[in-house]
């Protein structure tokens, strides 16, 4: 799904917006997600996920001419119980189940 898309699944969801001010409103959340990580903070949206910086080891580079030691930041993602159920499941709902074969 990508951004426009997903403005326009919200605007189907909501009455009085145009497709800009939806557009604004969507480009506002990201915003504010960017912000919070850029402080080195974590985000926490209930029943979905959490979002938080994490540092990687220090590494010299490989690199011949340039030997630099280097930490690097990283956003990781830690999806909620109910988002790995919803993506886990079929499309009934149930939960997949496998026979063994033997």
């Amino acid at each position: 799904m990508t951004k426009a898309e997903l403005t326009k699944k919200v605007l189907a969801k909501l009455d009085g917006y145009n497709l800009k001010q939806t557009e604004i409103i969507v480009d506002i959340f990201f915003d504010s997600i960017k912000e919070v990580l850029k402080k080195g903070e974590r985000v926490e949206l209930r029943r979905f996920g959490i979002f938080k910086i994490k540092k990687r080891k220090v590494r010299i580079s490989n690199k011949l001419n340039n030997s630099k030691i280097i930490e690097k930041k990283v956003i990781y993602f830690k999806p909620s119980k109910e988002l790995k159920r919803l993506v886990n499941s079929c499309k009934g709902g149930q939960a997949r189940t496998f026979k063994k074969s033997y």
